[in-house]
């Protein structure tokens, strides 16, 4: 199990938004690129960057806050938060991003989806499945779907999809703790997927749980920031 600190940027600053909602937001530090670094010598092997303006606007707003990070460590970065057409995937993939993280633009345009995976290969295409009430939310978490979760992972499955990320809108950023029984559902019938989960990971009780229904990874945010994780410590505990 990967554990992947996330870095959602806003304005520049590294921040978290409580539930996904911009007036529930967290400034954490004004130098994203140093809690970058930080991560990076607790020894994880991936880091997960938002653009947070972007998901909401629909264009890039902290994309060269985005490629600092990238020139300053070398581990791997997944990136997401507004790429809606192939020319903004292109920019991600020449900036050196290992993973392009398709949400909005993968659920309203499976051409787009297929052409990206044909054009720059299933390793650098990971999809974002953002659930709230059974149901997948898209547009920077402001609309809800009228599509099941399971109906949206079987559809980017047969695409040819290798990898995604499953969040619990409601639970992001609230450090409520992770709903376990839904995790093992999706983490069940998302196979063969790698499953990344995300949201509301608040102790490292949560992760002795998810440790033993083996998701490929997990992505803690506030619970780094808040202390109430010891992220050193919990790579050398928990990650494979």
């Amino acid at each position: 199990m990967l554990i992947i600190p996330s870095i959602d940027l806003r304005g520049g600053k590294c921040v978290r938004l409580v539930e996904g909602k911009l007036e529930n937001e967290i400034v954490y530090s004004e130098d994203p690129v140093f809690v970058a670094k930080l991560f990076k010598a607790s020894g994880v092997k991936r880091i997960h960057i938002v653009d947070i303006d972007g998901a909401f606007k629909g264009r890039f707003q902290n994309f060269e806050v985005v490629k600092k990070i990238r020139e300053s460590i070398d581990i791997e970065v997944d990136f997401g938060g507004g790429i809606r057409n192939m020319d903004l995937l292109k920019m991600v993939i020449d900036a050196g991003i290992d993973k392009a993280v398709l949400g909005t633009a993968a659920f309203f345009k499976t051409d787009f989806l297929k052409d990206a995976i044909k054009i720059f290969g299933k390793e650098r295409i990971c999809v974002s499945v953002d659930e709230k009430d059974g149901n997948v939310c898209v547009s920077g978490w402001k609309e809800k779907a009228l599509m099941k979760s399971e109906d949206f992972i079987k559809e980017i499955k047969d695409i040819g999809v290798e990898e995604i990320i499953f969040t619990q809108v409601s639970r992001d950023g609230t450090l409520k703790g992770i709903n376990f029984e839904r995790i093992k559902e999706v983490i069940k019938f998302s196979k063969p997927l790698r499953c990344i989960i995300a949201g509301g990971v608040a102790s490292c009780e949560d992760l002795e749980k998810l440790k033993k229904i083996s998701p490929y990874g997990v992505i803690i945010g506030r619970a780094i920031y808040d202390g109430l994780i010891d992220l050193k410590e919990s790579v050398r505990k928990y990650q494979n």
